[in-house]
């Protein structure tokens, strides 16, 4: 059967996609690629914006509030990946022909499923508060420590672990800070200083900074 046959034969009449010998190119890998950036856009780009000194822009604040969503979508377009790929590759091999980079488009949708899945689970785990770090927040808030100073503080826009790790990077640039725990379900962050070394009015302009709204604590 000549090219034009096989042309006339499939759906649309696409030479080339099912001529014989023809490596068409899958569009799998561009929607695989597009699910994960779609999925980790609420998480990546506000930490992006962080490391360049733009997180008082207020981004993370922003998308955090959609995160759901774009990782709804990231799930619906990865979905479409796979079934556009095993769709192709099965009216392809029918044809006698194969995905160009045929072994290529399979691992990309597989780094695109572990980024889509990976960040609902960290997403999922973080709201939920699951976790031994969003329970020490949560008892910090309501005892006091004898052990060292510490201080909770109410943070508006926290929804996702990576506004967390975000809120806990820029606090643990102060001077006096020992450590920081963030929790974006109970909208709070821990705060372990040195007392005289740190003021809470610089722990709330660190957070202020990374596009978040922290208010001022009462010490413990």
């Amino acid at each position: 059967m000549s090219s034009e046959e096989i042309s006339k034969a499939s759906p649309g009449g696409d030479a080339s996609c099912c001529e014989v010998g023809a490596e068409p190119k899958s569009r799998a890998g561009t929607l695989g690629a597009v699910s994960a950036a779609f999925a980790s856009v609420c998480c990546g780009l506000p930490l992006l914006l962080i490391a360049f000194g733009l997180g008082g822009l207020g981004f993370g604040s922003v998308l955090g509030k959609y995160h759901w969503y774009f990782t709804g979508v990231g799930i619906v377009l990865l979905t479409a990946a796979w079934f556009v790929f095993l769709r192709e590759q099965s009216r392809l091999r029918a044809a006698g022909s194969e995905i160009r980079n045929a072994r290529l488009t399979p691992v990309l949708l597989g780094i695109a499923t572990v980024a889509v899945l990976g960040f609902g689970a960290l997403n999922v785990s973080s709201a939920l508060g699951l976790g031994s770090k969003a329970r020490e927040v949560a008892q910090a808030a309501s005892s006091s420590s004898g052990e060292m100073a510490q201080v909770v503080l109410s943070v508006e826009g926290m929804t996702c672990v990576t506004c967390e790790w975000g809120i806990e990077k820029a606090l643990g640039k102060l001077n006096g800070v020992i450590e920081a725990k963030a929790s974006s379900s109970e909208h709070k962050v821990l705060v372990r200083y040195e007392p005289g070394e740190v003021t809470f009015e610089q722990m709330i302009e660190a957070v202020d900074s990374t596009g978040y709204k922290a208010s001022m604590p009462n010490p413990s």
